[in-house]
């Protein structure tokens, strides 16, 4: 029983990292499987594999692409503010204290 205990620690102590790994290569595969198994009709497997993870690659760097293009904006608005903010915080505490205050007098 302690034998269990102690590996069953392991796996999720030491172990997480390579169970997320297998369970995310597993989930891909699974993905994967129809557009290679249609793929490998006419090609060879190894080939249809290729195709198909360079074309989920290709994918992704266009949507990362496309999302960084509407985070750039917005990013450089937020660190172009950042002295405002900054200059803004002593005057937002000022009052959020004094309001405190004259809410617990009051009560």
């Amino acid at each position: 029983m302690v034998a269990f205990g102690l590996t069953l620690r392991f796996i999720v102590d030491g172990g997480g990292s390579v169970i997320f790994t297998v369970l995310m290569s597993w989930l891909a595969a699974i993905a994967m499987a129809p557009l290679v198994d249609r793929s490998a009709r006419r090609l060879k497997r190894g080939a249809a594999t290729i195709i198909v993870m360079a074309a989920f690659v290709v994918c992704v760097v266009i949507f990362v692409v496309a999302l960084g293009r509407l985070m750039v904006d917005p990013l450089s608005q937020l660190i172009a503010r950042i002295p405002d903010l900054l200059d803004s915080v002593p005057a937002w505490s000022w009052a959020r204290s004094t309001l405190s205050r004259a809410a617990s007098s009051s009560s």
